[in-house]
């Protein structure tokens, strides 16, 4: 994706393809996005909410919607496991990337659940 993203799970060469080609990142941008969703793309990416790490959609075309809550005391590992278990069901669809400065935290409750 870019310096800031790292893809974890998905085949996103044909969706990267497309945003790649895009003349500018106006109108253009947001018609590509709606039609890659329209198609079915669908991205997520883990987040770090108050209850600890969380899958949720991407993108606001489905409503950034949580797809695995981190409230059950899920560890960032489990919840990236989840992700990438949903991805690879259909990986030609569905992308799953991070924050590169997400996967440098040091999660103090990963630790914990070590020892």
């Amino acid at each position: 994706m870019n310096d800031k993203f790292v893809t974890l799970a998905g085949n996103t060469s044909v969706w990267d393809a497309e945003m790649a080609s895009l003349k500018d990142r106006g109108q253009s941008l947001v018609d590509l996005q709606v039609s890659q969703s329209a198609r079915g793309y669908t991205p997520i990416s883990l987040y770090k909410t108050i209850y600890g790490w969380s899958i949720r959609y991407a993108s606001g075309l489905q409503g950034f919607e949580i797809l695995f809550s981190s409230r059950g005391g899920v560890t960032r590992a489990e919840a990236i496991k989840s992700a990438i278990d949903w991805v690879n069901k259909n990986p030609d669809i569905r992308h799953f990337y991070v924050f590169k400065a997400d996967l440098e935290i040091v999660d103090p409750w990963e630790k914990l659940e070590k020892a």
